[in-house]
């Protein structure tokens, strides 16, 4: 007869095989970092694009060289206009050119003190304030040469026509004698020479004054852009740096786990083999 046992008491380790566990959802640091440098592209696209307009277009107001225009910037208070006191100027402003707008008026009333007495004091407020000086064309024309041409900007158009003429008695013997000669002096071109001429001489002797301030671009009007990408490259740096470290403290760590599972999986193969090897013995 035969006796049969079962094994059944003898217990295997049995480990299931499958993929690893997926590591928990988490926002990477490049993530952020990436972010980062697409708002610094943002941040260059529109210093560029902002730079290049300025250059240009610089954004400056336009300039006050109409009537129309100047009656807007006295109704915003961009700029104060005069003339000489007491003259049929001042007297025109105030009531030909107060009765078509207030504002003509008004800005005489409220700034008494820039009413000059002579041209020359208005032409100097002109260089040293938002200032508009209203006289008569030639007059500002002859003192705009004498100061500097490029110093002024003279109106468009203006608001009157005038003409100055020479009263002679009526019926005078000369009165037809004299406008023969004026026409004649003005087809000759005998005005327009002596103009040419006395203007000439005004803007040749005239001090010249450069008004123009532009300047080549310097690195300090380019380098505020280059501080985000400054600052993005340093914290890539450090980033860097940061993930050094921990690929290395993670990778001795996961060394370290590893020999520890080969150690248990070794302890444990051990155990399996005494316990075949006993049961060989004893059975077989």
């Amino acid at each position: 007869m035969f006796e049969s046992k079962n094994i059944i008491n003898t217990r295997f380790p049995f480990h299931p095989l499958g993929t690893p566990s997926p590591a928990p959802g988490r926002y990477s640091i490049r993530f952020f970092i990436s972010f980062w440098w697409i708002f610094i592209l943002v941040i260059l696209w529109s210093y560029a694009g902002t730079l290049t307009s300025f250059m240009t277009y610089p954004g400056r107001r336009p300039a006050v060289d109409t009537v129309s225009k100047l009656q807007a910037a006295l109704a915003s208070h961009h700029i104060t206009y005069g003339t000489i006191t007491g003259s049929t100027y001042e007297h025109f402003l105030l009531a030909s050119m107060g009765e078509i707008d207030p504002v003509f008026r008004d800005s005489i009333e409220e700034n008494p003190d820039l009413q000059v007495h002579k041209v020359a004091e208005g032409m100097e407020l002109v260089l040293k304030r938002k200032y508009a000086f209203v006289y008569m064309t030639m007059v500002i024309k002859w003192y705009a040469a004498t100061l500097g041409s490029n110093r002024f900007r003279r109106s468009k158009n203006t608001f009157s026509t005038e003409a100055i003429g020479i009263a002679i008695q009526k019926c005078h013997p000369c009165k037809r004698s004299f406008n023969h000669v004026v026409s004649r002096l003005e087809e000759t071109g005998f005005f327009t020479k002596w103009y040419d001429d006395v203007f000439f001489k005004a803007k040749a002797t005239a001090p010249i004054i450069s008004v123009n301030k532009a300047r080549p671009l310097a690195l300090d009007d380019l380098q505020g852009a280059f501080y985000f990408v400054s600052i993005g490259v340093g914290i890539g740096a450090i980033v860097f740096l940061f993930e050094i470290l921990v690929f290395k403290f993670l990778n001795r760590k996961k060394i370290t786990k590893g020999k520890l599972k080969k150690k248990q999986k070794m302890a444990e193969w051990k155990a399996v083999e005494s316990r075949l090897n006993w049961i060989y013995e004893r059975y077989y």
